[in-house]
């Protein structure tokens, strides 16, 4: 088998002429802030491409010393306020490899452009629906590397679905388009939240709301009987006209629109050989301009690769230190015939207490029943249900009563009932509902219900949720005494910025241990530094070697206060930056077929990073089969068996504190820890983070500032 990357090294002769450019401040304040603003006025002035990067201005024209003293002295006279502290640009050393990538990519010819347009031909592909069609958009996404020292560029094709038609003509039509996503002018993204009469009433209203000119613009020219829509996302409400919003579906909204998910699942996710097509198309295009090389490939650069083997595949710890191999799918067999690794002591005394919010049309009775049985038989716990709460009309609204009306029982986990055909519009809302009062939740569908052998998978999850541990790692983090998931998120208001923080802490083997909630006001009186010390208590974590898991980037000045508060109590803070947004993806060849890699498989950028594909979910008719590498990879090695064709998503590793090995085998061990029924390929360390983030965004508060319960999830 051969790894290879939709990742190629940039020529040297097309970024040989970018220098970069050192920025001299008198006073070291909002040094990127400058920098960023910098480059766009020297763009202006000068009427070529200037970047911010590294720290560093970058641009492929040589400029002067004094053009440039010029050039500053002008912005300084223009904008005191701006650039008063900046003394000089001065040249400096060559860029880095990654400074020469992003500006490449930043200044790429229209003309290469068009011809990557052209070769994609993203005229969108279709899928016949009610009231019109799906339509699935495909993108090219270029991005910025450095691998091995070289300058290099991401090739990656992303898929959009949309309706034909707008929320306005559907909503015509009498379609109910709530918890749907809708896209508009100024790059809005937002979910439909509800209908709220017509624009004729409310069209000063709305051209009243804080909003950019362009939605505003659209507010005026949308007619006097458009549908107003409430919409929300990350930044809160807003109100808009239906007339020109479109929709942006997910694969599971399109049963609403009569298309079969496993139907449409084959024309959207690209299985490995099409979609490494499609790359290879497309990088023809700059090969022909002479602008890259050869993709990045295992053949050619072993060094850079890691492909696992069977000496590879983590081991999971149940009871009477039994141990299995870690296989997707397997975990609830495995539980069945080993038995759980660790209870908690309370429920061996008293039972689990669970609150039930039911929004099915049957009653919740047989199906609880046969889970206390089986709790009962398999490990001696009892449960005891608090309380049900029926919810017969689906709505965000009654969901929220329901779930408030449970809460009062203080259960240790609410289940939720939901139809099968509304799990992808209100489970995560479901969910969030518990977030703030750190109280567990778990969903349950007819699917679930009606499968007997889905039992097992429910129970092990129960028990996840609750505060036990069905199974933990058979081989510890050498040399670390905990791993922890570090959640943050800013808000601000006014001239007030909060952040509020999560510390999710295992032990080094899995075990969950603790979580801790502390929130900070920024500023030169609270600095960063004061918000470490709380959510690392010098009692708890003095002396330790303690691995933190970060979902995206740690901002610079959270990373140095967790620096310098593990200096103070001699604790060794171990960053593992986990980003999984917009990766590009790895491929394997074997036996001259373009197939899926295998999980563990990395593309090593350099020292500290690295491209990882982490375990993913298999078919239900693919997981109980397999063994060994296939199993774990997720490719079916028995033609007999179903492949699930898709490729994976890698999540891009960057460690500081830690060497680039551990850090990998923390990031796909915890992965495992989240005792789904099948993989979702993210680190129990940072699960449901975006849910987290939504919930203190929107103004949730935490009820509890620490707990034993790992209720996310």
């Amino acid at each position: 088998m051969h790894l290879f990357a939709e990742v190629f090294p940039i020529e040297p002769a097309v970024v040989e002429s970018i220098g970069a450019y050192t920025v001299r401040l008198s006073e070291e304040r909002d040094r990127d802030r400058t920098g960023r603003l910098l480059a766009r006025r020297l763009r202006e002035a000068l009427a070529s491409p200037w970047l911010w990067s590294g720290g560093q201005l970058v641009t492929a024209v040589a400029r002067g010393e004094v053009e440039l003293m010029i050039a500053l002295d002008i912005l300084r006279d223009a904008e005191p306020e701006r650039f008063h502290h900046v003394r000089a640009i001065e040249a400096a050393d060559a860029p880095s490899p990654r400074q020469l990538a992003e500006f490449y990519v930043l200044t790429l010819p229209p003309a290469l452009r068009n011809a990557l347009d052209h070769a994609l031909k993203r005229g969108g592909e279709t899928i016949p629906a009610e009231d019109g069609t799906i339509v699935i958009d495909r993108d090219i996404r270029l991005q910025p590397w450095a691998v091995g020292g070289e300058p290099a560029l991401s090739i990656s094709v992303t898929s959009r679905i949309r309706h034909s038609r707008d929320a306005a003509a559907l909503l015509g039509d009498g379609r109910d388009l709530t918890g749907l996503r809708v896209s508009g002018p100024a790059g809005l993204s937002a979910q439909i939240v509800s209908v709220e009469g017509s624009l004729r009433a409310a069209r000063e209203k709305l051209l009243r709301q804080r909003i950019p000119d362009s939605l505003r613009e659209a507010i005026r020219a949308a007619p006097a009987d458009s549908p107003v829509l409430r919409l929300k996302n990350e930044h809160g409400t807003l109100r808009m006209p239906a007339n020109g919003l479109g929709l942006s579906l997910r694969l599971e909204d399109l049963a609403k629109f009569g298309v079969e998910t496993e139907r449409a699942e084959q024309v959207v996710r690209l299985d490995p050989p099409t979609r490494a097509a499609l790359i290879r198309s497309l990088s023809d295009v700059l090969k022909d301009a002479n602008q890259i090389g050869r993709a990045y490939a295992s053949r050619e650069r072993a060094a850079l690769f890691v492909t696992p083997t069977d000496d590879d595949i983590p081991y999971l710890r149940f009871a009477d230190r039994r141990t299995r191999p870690a296989i997707p799918g397997r975990l609830a067999t495995d539980f069945l015939a080993c038995g759980p690794y660790r209870l908690r002591e309370k429920f061996q005394k008293s039972p689990i207490r669970a609150c039930i919010v039911n929004a099915l049309s049957i009653k919740s009775d047989d199906f609880v029943e046969a889970m206390q049985r089986q709790l009962q038989r398999l490990i001696g716990f009892r449960l005891d249900i608090a309380r049900e709460r029926q919810v017969r009309i689906l709505k965000e609204d009654t969901l929220d009563a329901a779930v408030r009306v449970v809460e009062k029982e203080a259960p240790d986990i609410v289940l939720l009932f939901l139809p099968d055909e509304a799990v992808a519009e209100h489970a995560d809302y479901a969910k969030s509902l518990t977030l703030g009062r750190a109280l567990p939740a778990q969903i349950v569908t007819q699917r679930m219900i009606d499968d007997p052998d889905a039992m097992p998978e429910v129970i092990v999850q129960l028990l996840a949720r609750t505060g036990n541990t069905p199974a933990a790692l058979a081989d510890p983090i050498d040399g670390f005494h905990e791993v922890v998931g570090l959640d943050r998120v800013r808000r601000t208001t006014g001239d007030v910025t909060t952040v509020h923080a999560v510390a999710r802490i295992y032990g080094a083997d899995g075990t969950f241990r603790r979580y801790v909630v502390r929130s900070s006001e920024l500023s030169s009186h609270h600095p960063p530094y004061l918000l470490m010390r709380e959510l690392f208590s010098q009692r708890d974590t003095s002396g330790k070697r303690i691995v933190v898991h970060v979902n995206g980037r740690l901002p610079a000045d959270m990373r140095a206060a967790m620096k310098t508060w593990g200096q103070a109590i001699k604790t060794h803070f171990a960053i593992v930056e986990i980003v999984r947004r917009n990766i590009p993806r790895l491929y394997a060849l074997e036996d001259g077929r373009v197939v899926a890699p295998p999980a563990g498989s990395q593309l090593i950028l350099s020292d500290s990073e690295a491209l990882v594909v982490l375990p993913y979910a298999l078919t239900p008719a693919q997981a109980p089969n397999l063994r060994g590498r296939e199993a774990i990879s997720g490719r079916a090695g028995d033609r007999n068996h179903i492949y699930l064709g898709l490729t994976p998503q890698p999540v891009y590793v960057l460690t500081d504190g830690i060497p680039l090995r551990q850090a990998v085998e923390s990031v796909i061990r915890w992965s495992l820890l989240d005792y789904s029924a099948r993989p979702t390929g993210v680190p129990a360390t940072v699960a449901n983070t975006d849910t987290l983030a939504y919930w203190l965004e929107k103004g949730g508060t935490f009820t509890q500032d620490s707990g034993d319960v790992p209720f996310w999830l």
